[in-house]
């Protein structure tokens, strides 16, 4: 207890160096002081009056005293310090090199002193806790971590943004929070950084007093979010709305987010559901990155990702390039115009949600995004467009009932914990102003969404997913977490919640309502998940959250897990919903779809392959009775042979072997897939060989890895058919760099914002694209044989 460390790591015994600088003849009492925020160490020195008083004189001094220690006094004490460091051979870091001079001794009367006439050093700390924190030395110490974290030098102008400037995600806020706590000792949300009106100076000012952090982030924060949700009269003039003909029996609807996740299952349950004759109009933005890419291809490469694309659905998209964010969606009058005249319906699903930027980084999208939404429905009074608006339930602070319908008025903004909370509270206060004004809304907030119940098909971005995702590839979970649930629903479920209440609302012409889309009745248990992996052949083990949280630490974002999921869990679930009121049957969240979710791909793979209990291989390889088909259920023979051995169980391998492994997808048979899954695990699968058999002749896919970065492919395609060939990511986080056909090379990486395109001709091979989203290529071709090679870096 008597040392204390300094920012470069040294360790310092102030009562020994005290014992040495004593000897100075100007001290009479000293405090040796060090913290984080120093490289080296500071001392609070009380004169000798005598030798003080003599110095004066002989330097023709105003009399020194508490309020006048002369800079040449002040000097003199310094050189004096370092002369009998020097001569006691002490360390750089041991020399001080910020003194307080104090004519004011430390006594027990005034507490610096314990009885025992020791420097009482926690009170002397305290005491001049404000001359020794100085501004200069906390800047310092945050410019140089900012740097570290940023690469970025950072300016002590007072009109200098911190982080808005900088251009930082979401990660480089964490790790700065959590590099200002390790260094400075002091914990700032990383949220805090974002804000708008934060600088050098006053991140400087909040170290310096913490208490005020949490007011300077409420009052601020607040003080915008009520202004941002006023509502321009311009914005709203509401004489009449779109034929009820129209709405019941729409030509076309609007779709914003066809590109995310929860939208393009929204878009497919629509393209279900209504006429082929309905047509739907996709806002899809189309930015620097990924201008090259044909915003049709961004949808239909989307759905293809998640499994829910057909081919028929061409007829109905109609993809329109713009930008939610801008003014008419970045549109020029005369389309913008005709689009308001022709749209019957709008599903607003678009929003950037993330859990870690801050409000102000996603007002554009999430708040201003929903402005123009409510100008182009109400662009013509007299024909104003209802909407059906996607929220979240995020804006609702735990302590309120999910089973009533709380209008977003009686919400305060106090309790919201992060930005998209805030953003989307402001949405919401915009459309339920606009629902005052008279425009036909109906609100759906949405809680946790999981995986497509069907097949597993999940947001990779999701939280959950991610989590589980890097707990078998480091093969531990916190122990803690084993007695953990959530609550959720179904993506394709919660589309087609979303699409049947807004029909049966359309034919009642009833709008105003808000529907709160959490599943009470099935919770996802922890423990299942575990168990599930475990019985997928994964080895995973219970460890102290302390453990997991260094293991996590050595992965790439780990610090993000670590941030998000103290507020992810909950003993007991708050999530209250009734879906009684659509009169859908919620699809279970049994085992069955936890092994869908987890995929999934490299776990199917292990269970093909394993001969030890639980597998397939296990039902045909073990010492009991071999089967000659799969069992009933996974325990059939080690529980007592208490079910059939000759009963299909998830019969769907077989077309999982061509599915997924070969990657043939036939889709009517005029446009097929073929899109091979990978493993970044080459080990686990390096070779498939397929062959399916339609009218039109034989499909044949054959693939090997011959190194973790390259693939071969060969394909057949029958003719008058033709086929969207993608190429699956082979290494996390990577990308393809060169693609080569028939020996020839059709296409390289040249600089990043490059145009993708063909580099020369190949007969019947065309119209290349890149998701980076999901890391793939893919690209058409006609029907013929084609031998490819793709190289991964």
């Amino acid at each position: 207890k008597n040392f204390f460390k300094l920012s470069q790591g040294q360790f310092v015994s102030p009562e020994y160096l005290q014992t040495i600088y004593i000897q100075s003849p100007f001290v009479e009492q000293i405090y040796i002081h060090g913290d984080l925020l120093s490289d080296s160490v500071s001392a609070v020195i009380v004169p000798n009056q005598q030798y003080a008083q003599a110095f004066a004189l002989q330097h023709n001094l105003a009399l020194l005293d508490i309020n006048n220690s002369h800079p040449l006094f002040h000097q003199a004490i310094l050189e004096d310090l370092q002369t009998i460091a020097k001569k006691e051979s002490l360390r750089k870091h041991e020399i001080p090199s910020h003194i307080i001079i104090d004519f004011q001794a430390f006594t027990p009367e005034n507490g610096l002193l314990t009885s025992s006439m020791k420097p009482c050093r926690h009170k002397l700390a305290t005491y001049y806790a404000d001359q020794l924190k100085t501004s200069n030395r906390i800047e310092e110490k945050l410019k140089t971590i900012i740097k570290t974290i940023t690469g970025q030098s950072m300016l002590s102008d007072t009109d200098e943004n911190l982080f808005v400037n900088t251009g930082n995600d979401s990660l480089s806020s964490v790790r700065l929070s959590r590099m200002i706590e390790n260094d400075l000792g002091i914990s700032l949300p990383s949220n805090i950084l974002y804000h708008p009106q934060l600088n050098l100076q006053q991140l400087t000012n909040l170290i310096q007093n913490p208490s005020q952090i949490s007011s300077f982030s409420k009052q601020t924060i607040q003080s915008h979010l009520i202004n941002d949700s006023q509502l321009d009269s311009n914005t709203i003039t509401i004489t009449n709305h779109k034929s009820t003909a129209s709405i019941n029996y729409p030509s076309k609807i609007f779709v914003t987010g066809t590109t995310g996740f929860v939208g393009a299952f929204v878009l497919s349950e629509l393209l279900t559901t209504y006429s082929s004759k309905c047509q739907f109009v996709c806002l899809v933005r189309c930015n620097n990155e990924n201008n090259s890419i044909d915003p049709f291809d961004r949808i239909k490469n989307n759905m293809i990702f998640y499994k829910i694309w057909k081919d028929e659905y061409k007829q109905q998209i109609i993809p329109l390039k713009g930008d939610l964010t801008k003014f008419h969606f970045d549109l020029n009058d005369e389309i913008y115009n005709k689009l308001h005249d022709d749209i019957d319906m709008i599903y607003h699903c678009g929003a950037n949600v993330n859990f870690i930027l801050s409000y102000n980084q996603l007002y554009p999208a999430n708040v201003n995004g929903t402005k123009e939404i409510l100008s182009f429905a109400c662009f013509n009074p007299s024909t104003c467009i209802p909407i059906q608006y996607i929220s979240t339930i995020s804006v609702m602070p735990n302590h309120l009932d999910f089973n009533r319908e709380i209008s977003i008025d009686i919400i305060s903004p106090n309790n919201l914990v992060n930005g998209y909370a805030q953003s989307k509270w402001v949405a919401e206060k915009l459309i339920q102003k606009a629902i005052d004004c008279g425009l036909s809304v109906n609100i759906y907030r949405l809680g946790l969404i999981c995986a497509d119940s069907r097949t597993g098909a999940c947001n990779q971005h999701d939280f959950y997913t991610l989590l589980f995702n890097e707990m078998m590839k480091i093969h531990s979970y916190p122990k803690s977490m084993i007695s953990y649930h959530f609550n959720g629903l179904s993506v394709d479920f919660t589309a087609k919640i979303i699409v049947h209440l807004s029909n049966n609302n359309n034919e009642n012409n009833k709008y105003g309502n808000i529907y709160h889309l959490i599943n009470k009745n099935c919770e996802i248990r922890c423990e299942e998940i575990i168990d599930g992996m475990k019985k997928c052949g994964i080895e995973i083990e219970g460890i102290s959250d302390n453990e997991w949280k260094m293991k996590i630490k050595t992965i790439e974002n780990g610090e993000l897990f670590i941030e998000n999921l103290s507020g992810e869990r909950n003993g007991e679930s708050n999530e209250k919903m009734n879906t009684d009121v659509c009169g859908l049957e919620c699809p279970s969240l049994d085992k069955e779809y936890i092994i869908k979710w987890l995929g999934h791909h490299d776990l199917a793979l292990k269970l093909a392959q394993s001969i030890s209990y639980p597998s397939y291989g296990y039902m045909f390889h073990n010492d009991i009775q071999n089967a000659a088909t799969t069992w009933e259920l996974w325990n059939t023979l080690p529980q007592g042979a208490t079910a059939l051995l000759n009963h299909h169980m998830f019969n769907s391998i077989g077309a999982w072997f061509y599915r997924y492994l070969a990657g043939i997808e036939l889709n009517g048979l005029q446009t097929i897939t073929i899109y091979p899954r990978m493993s970044y695990d080459a080990d686990l699968l390096n070779y498939v060989k397929a062959e399916v058999v339609t009218i039109k002749g034989s499909i044949r896919v054959e693939w090997s890895r011959t190194t973790v970065n390259t693939v071969n492919l060969s394909i057949v395609i029958p003719n008058n058919m033709d086929a969207i060939v993608t190429f699956d990511s082979l290494i996390k986080n990577g990308q393809c760099v060169k693609l080569m056909c028939d020996d020839e090379t059709i296409w390289m990486r040249g600089e990043m914002n490059d145009e993708i395109k063909l580099s020369r001709d190949i007969n019947g091979v065309n119209d290349l694209s890149e998701n980076k989203l999901q890391g793939t290529m893919s690209m058409r071709v006609a029907s013929g044989e084609y031998t490819f090679v793709a190289y991964w870096k």
